[in-house]
Parts: C-alpha cells; structure tokens; sequence
C-alpha cells in the first residue's frame, strides 16, 4: 500500500476486444496496491487541486482536469504511432489513481504529493502527473529532487514565468519556480520558462528570473528558432544532470486549441508544437517526470483541452516508447 493515494473515479483500463485495433484503454492497467511484477516503465497521477489557482485569482476548476482526461482517455486513442512507429504496447504503464488532497490545505496537500511523488518514483522509471494547479509543480519536482538526488533540470513550458513571490507564506499558482530555487531543489541555471509571454509577466518578475540565471525562450522566438533546436539545447543542458522534467502548463497553447485553462491567452503555442515538445521530451534518456498541469473542464468548449491533453499524453508515451527501443528503458 501507498499512503494518500486514492483510486480514480474514472478508471481508464477496458480489455481488448479487437485484436487489430489496440487502444491506449487497453493498455493502461490500474494500480492494485501490490508490487508489481517487474519495472513500471511509466505511472499516471492525478493531484485534483487547485486552491492555489484560486489564491493567486485564477479560474478554478482545475482539480476536476485529472478525471476528466481520463475520461477521454477512455474514449479514443490508438495504442500504436504510425508516425514514429512507436508501439505504446511496449511499455508498461500504470494509473496509479490520484493524490488523497486536503482541499482547503495547500501545504498539507503538497506534502502528501511529494511523498507520493518519491514514493512512485521506487517503482516507475517515469511519471506522469495531471493536475492541479501549477503551484503543484513545487512538491512534484521536490520528490523527484528527493527520490533522485542532485543535481536535476526541467523546463515550465508555460505563459507566466511562476516566480512570484510568495508573501507572508500564501504559496499560489503563480510562485512555484520561486520556491524551488529559493529552497535549492534546483539551481536557475538549470531551468528553462519555455513560451514565456511578454503582456503577462512583471518587469521584476523577469529581472529576477534573469539574475538567477534561468535560460528565458519567449513564445516569439521559440516560434522563430523552432520546437526541435529548442529541445535540443535543452537536451545539451540536461545531459550532465541526474534526472531531467518537462511541465506544461496548458495557459502556454493558445486558447483557440486550449480554451479550458485557469488563465487563458489567445496567443500561444499551437496544438501541433505542444504535440511536438511532448513527443521529444519522451524521447529524452534522463527526462523523468513529465506533467500536463491547469486543464480546467469547467471552462472547455466540447472537452477539446481534455482532448488535446490526451494527445499529449500519448505523443509523450510515443516518446518513451522510441527512448526505451533504443536504451532499453
């Protein structure tokens, strides 16, 4: 048994009932609270929280996102890549159903998820967590500081920088990064803020993100230099580091492909460089955690954020499945 963790309302797993047409339904087997047979190539955990959405004035609804992508899990999604030729049957994955939250307790709640987080991570070599909240990123990214040691990197792929200060302790949404470097779970110089906007970022929030060091790829010229020489460079980067993790926050895709977010922008990424940053991140040797944080159901338009989560998903179960043909994990 794992502490705090309860089963999804929405189980994803159905049998196969068509040999010739497999779907990431049928491969998605739930976690029975045993030890598994062998190593968990990659586990699925919902956090369903979002109050510190709601205490840094963003639209709440977020802590129904980690179902509500299930549930369209369930209803498309092939289990094989025709364009990467990547078989997704190939890797052994497990919904380890979500985080027991406290919902009116944001330090308590993100307690729980980074024993959780650190405790997973004795079972998977890679996880994938739905949020939430983006203040979730803090205890996410601190169990896989704690479950791999140091040094580790990752990139927000986000609108907002999230290095607010955190003020007479009222952790947000908006103050993750701050406190992961501030707490020297990671160091500036190994995190990149990926499709930052300019209208929604303060003077002293970019100057002091500037000062620590961190490695700022507005959306302009990501667009300009391309997904793939962004991935690349942050490859180079990660190589010398432990363990490596990519966040998106779904505010960094343009509201007309995302319209259910806590904070939504009409300027953005694409559906297809989102698709394209998830697949290549999958891809990544070290690259161990990967999360899809902010969907808020509540505000979707015909689930097409649930949807193209979904897509994201799969393109970075794609990913780990070209990485463990070629490294063998």
């Amino acid at each position: 048994m794992i502490d705090f963790l309860l089963p999804p309302e929405i189980p994803i797993f159905e049998p196969n009932r068509d040999p010739h047409d497999l779907k990431l339904r049928n491969i998605i087997h739930p976690w029975k609270g045993d030890k598994p047979g062998g190593r968990i190539d990659v586990g699925i955990l919902g956090i369903p929280f979002d109050l510190g959405v709601k205490r840094s004035g963003g639209r709440t609804g977020a802590a129904r996102a980690p179902d509500a992508i299930r549930r369209q899990i369930k209803k498309y999604g092939t289990a094989y890549n025709c364009v990467y030729g990547a078989d997704l049957s190939s890797l052994n994955i497990i919904d380890f159903g979500n985080v027991d939250v406290i919902p009116a307790g944001v330090a308590a709640t993100h307690s729980r998820a980074r024993n959780v987080v650190q405790t997973l991570f004795g079972l998977c070599d890679t996880l994938i967590i739905i949020g939430g909240g983006n203040d979730l990123s803090f205890a996410t990214i601190s169990g896989l500081r704690r479950a791999f040691g140091e040094p580790i990197g990752g990139m927000n792929v986000d609108a907002h920088l999230d290095v607010r200060e955190v003020a007479k302790g009222n952790i947000t949404s908006g103050t993750p990064y701050r406190l992961l470097l501030e707490r020297e779970v990671l160091l500036g110089e190994n995190l990149f803020e990926v499709g930052a906007q300019g209208h929604v970022n303060s003077k002293s929030h970019w100057g002091w993100a500037e000062e620590k060091g961190i490695h700022i790829c507005p959306l302009q010229m990501v667009k300009t230099i391309g997904v793939d020489m962004l991935i690349k460079c942050f490859r180079r980067r990660m190589t010398c580091l432990i363990a490596s993790f990519i966040s998106v926050d779904i505010d960094a895709v343009a509201q007309a492909f995302a319209p259910g977010s806590s904070a939504p922008n009409p300027d953005g990424f694409s559906a297809a460089e989102i698709l394209a940053i998830s697949y290549l991140a999958g891809e990544i040797p070290n690259l161990r955690l990967f999360e899809i944080m902010e969907v808020n159901p509540e505000f979707d338009q015909d689930n097409r954020t649930s949807r193209l989560s979904v897509n994201i998903i799969t393109d970075f179960l794609a990913g780990c499945a070209i990485r463990k043909q070629k490294t063998g994990h």
